[in-house]
């Protein structure tokens, strides 16, 4: 045992990894690939409202990656496709 009962023999103790920028950015190239994935499906099936909630939804993580051009394209296509529950907001 270790020093003041810890499990780990002296020495051997392994010490919390921090992340290289090189992995973060592999994930977060990873969790885009993953999000752009889900709005396609989302506007492939001409699904408006579930592209709208998943844009509404990422609106932090677009601007945290600084990619408010993507979050543009995507919205603007979201917007563009049918939404069955518009009557709702349109005066009769």
């Amino acid at each position: 045992m270790g020093a003041a009962g810890c499990p780990h023999p002296e020495g051997t103790r392994r010490r919390p990894r921090t992340p290289t920028v090189e992995s973060q950015e592999r994930y977060a190239a990873a969790v885009r690939d993953n999000l752009r994935a889900a709005l396609c499906w989302a506007i492939e099936r001409r699904d408006g409202a579930t592209a709208l909630r998943l844009n509404a939804a990422l609106f932090s993580f677009w601007t945290t990656c600084s990619a408010l051009t993507e979050a543009r394209g995507w919205i603007e296509a979201a917007l563009g496709l049918p939404h069955p529950w518009i009557h709702l907001l349109l005066p009769e």
